[in-house]
């Protein structure tokens, strides 16, 4: 509330100041709803982008789509699955589907070993991988359970996949890498030790080096229940890296046959793929 109270004021003071014409606002909760009562008061039209379906509570998604949504001039979708959710369950007219976009040439792949070990020691990562590793990563926000529900999966995928190696020396080469951070990072965490994986699973938190990370990946990996269109996959196959992600969101159309695609919670076809 404090922060909807502070964004209107913010916003009131910035049309004073500027002629505005249209507001373009971005889920989830609160900006659409700053967004609103601008519009409200000022009679402005607005565009209201929803990026997925990761709200925290159900009704959250309710209060956002018949408050926000119905009374925008346009409302924006990056996923067409979520765009026909919304037809469907909402009766929306007023959507718009606009997938998400990168630029391809600010991404880039170690091409040699030694370039390689060169971006290993620049991201201050020589203590834990080597250039001939088997890099695999997994990288996203860990606020909401249904994602980090799909990371724990890969987990126990990967653990699997490590004991069924026939040469058990060669485990030692593969490094399972988590970028992010969230309420749910310590869940994550719990589950690495418990499944022991401390020697190959590597725990990074927030980075803003995603460029040259992906620069020395293998494999990434995005399993998680619910998504909707994430940049991640884009940032990876732009940085010429596989992708393994689960049949959610724009995850499929955006992977095609580039990668490997697995139902959610599929754990024995997740490591049949690794």
């Amino acid at each position: 509330m404090k922060f909807i109270i502070y964004g209107c004021l913010k916003a009131i003071k910035i049309k004073r100041k500027f002629q505005i014409d249209l507001i373009h606002a971005h889920s989830p909760l609160p900006s659409g709803f700053i967004a609103y009562i601008l519009s409200k008061i000022f009679k402005i039209p607005y565009i209201y982008s929803i990026h997925g379906l990761d709200y925290p509570y159900p009704f959250l998604l309710n209060l956002d789509i018949k408050f926000i949504a119905y009374n925008s001039k346009k409302t924006i979708l990056m996923s067409r699955e979520i765009a026909n959710f919304f037809k469907k369950k909402f009766k929306l007219k007023n959507l718009c589907w606009i997938p998400n976009a990168i630029e391809n040439s600010e991404y880039f792949h170690a091409s040699t070993e030694i370039e390689r070990e060169i971006l290993i020691r620049n991201l201050k990562l020589d203590f834990s991988l080597k250039a001939d590793d088997i890099i695999i990563m997994y990288i996203g926000y860990m606020i909401f359970l249904q994602k980090v529900t799909g990371m724990i999966d890969f987990l126990i995928a990967f653990q699997n996949f490590l004991k069924n190696l026939k040469e058990k020396k060669k485990a030692e080469k593969y490094k399972l890498l988590f970028i992010g951070e969230g309420k749910y990072a310590d869940l994550l965490k719990k589950k690495i030790r418990e499944l022991n994986l401390e020697e190959n699973v590597i725990f990074l938190g927030k980075r803003d080096d995603i460029k040259e990370l992906l620069a020395i990946a293998d494999l990434l990996a995005l399993t998680s229940y619910i998504e909707g269109s994430p940049n991640v996959i884009l940032e990876a196959m732009a940085s010429y890296v596989p992708c393994l992600g689960t049949n959610v969101g724009e995850i499929k159309n955006i992977i095609g046959n580039t990668g490997y695609i697995v139902n959610p919670g599929d754990i024995v076809n997740i490591e049949k793929n690794l």
